[in-house]
């Protein structure tokens, strides 16, 4: 039986500071701060509890880093406060969640790929970590993991590689474990195409009916396929590109969230890479934004209804207020940008909130800087 979530704020992750804002009268205004000691990769609420797990780790993109850990936040009106000791890991943790009864935290891992399964006390302490079989393979560089609304199963989408600098692709998968009192056992590994043209990043499921919505990174499209209580279909049903310009830079679907009332889908769309300018380089021209599809209930179907920029770059983490009114953007990355002058201005960290309408469009109302130390703004959300 899954528990139902509490909420405690909107929170952001500014290289190891965690902060807590209010959002009072369409403005977003930071309320206290604590520092995890290291730079902040992802965070997980309890469900009922006034607390968040964290994945903390010195490593980032392209970086494994040579500390990493996992800590427990207390989270309160007057800002967040770290448990002393956070339990230590032997990898860099890229994403984290809990089981549907709150009684284990799950944590993935892209380099090497993998997870992790580690027993919650019932005071929310980190316990000790779960065996698992020795002879699972994994897939190349997991992003994510989630158990499924029913509770039997994990899903564990493993993005990939492009094929590069003389190297052949590396196929993506999307593995399916059956789950039992924190323990995997291989399942299925849904790969269409073998896993070539496949890069999974991250999924979600729609809260009442059979549908589960799978974001490609590599592709820039989102698959829906058919569930059944902890059963997904080898096949999509439907496929959608999410990006309307791919402009110069490389594209690179981000998060994806199904809004609470199930009737819309949203992602992120980032673009890297760098172009000349006149005042030297720049980030190069591309989509940073979240794009909004209506979702057919029949046929699990999308249809785009708006493409809101985000003002800003590298969108890799945004969030939907439990009522469904308000999506929070964290634009993670300081960039250099061209103005439509032709001069180069330097552009921060920052988030950005938008009024989500009745009809699907976000109308944006509200945008901050967060800090300016080159730390990256790499989560952000309500918890």
């Amino acid at each position: 039986m899954r528990i139902r979530r509490r909420t405690d704020g909107f929170l952001a992750a500014h290289g190891d500071e965690f902060i807590r804002y209010s959002v009072e009268g369409g403005k977003l205004r930071a309320t206290g701060s604590a520092r995890a000691g290291l730079d902040i990769q992802y965070a997980w609420p309890h469900p009922t509890r006034a607390l968040a797990y964290l994945a903390i780790s010195n490593g980032g993109p392209g970086e494994r880093g040579s500390d990493h850990a996992l800590a427990v936040c207390h989270l309160g009106i007057d800002g967040p406060a770290f448990e002393p000791e956070p339990v230590r890991l032997a990898a860099r943790p890229l994403h984290l969640s809990l089981d549907r009864d709150a009684r284990h935290l799950l944590v993935a891992y892209n380099d090497p790929s993998g997870i992790t399964v580690h027993r919650l006390a019932p005071d929310g302490r980190i316990g000790e970590e779960m065996a698992q079989p020795d002879d699972i393979a994994w897939g190349t560089f997991g992003h994510q993991v989630l158990v499924t609304p029913a509770g039997g199963a994990v899903l564990f989408p493993c993005r990939g590689h492009d094929a590069r600098d003389g190297h052949p692709e590396q196929p993506g998968v999307l593995q399916v474990f059956g789950y039992d009192d924190g323990r995997l056992a291989p399942r299925a590994r849904i790969a269409p195409g073998g896993g070539y043209g496949f890069g999974p990043r991250h999924l979600d499921f729609h809260p009442v009916l059979p549908w589960m919505f799978l974001g490609l990174e590599r592709q820039n499209e989102i698959l829906v396929f058919r569930t059944a209580g902890d059963t997904v279909e080898p096949e999509p049903v439907f496929r959608i590109s999410t990006v309307a310009d791919a402009g110069e830079g490389r594209q690179a679907l981000a998060a994806l969230h199904v809004h609470p009332d199930g009737r819309r889908l949203s992602v992120s769309n980032r673009c890297y890479g760098s172009a000349a300018s006149p005042a030297g380089p720049v980030m190069a021209a591309g989509e940073n934004s979240i794009a909004t599809f209506a979702i057919d209930p029949d046929t699990g179907h999308l249809e785009a209804v708006s493409r809101a920029p985000t003002g800003g770059y590298l969108p890799r983490t945004f969030s939907i207020d439990p009522d469904g009114d308000l999506l929070i953007a964290a634009n993670s990355e300081a960039a250099r940008a061209r103005t439509p002058g032709g001069d180069a201005i330097d552009v921060a960290p920052g988030l950005v909130m938008f009024r989500a309408e009745p009809d699907g469009t976000l109308r944006e109302i509200d945008r901050s800087t967060v800090g300016a130390s080159g730390k990256r703004l790499f989560w952000a959300g309500f918890l």
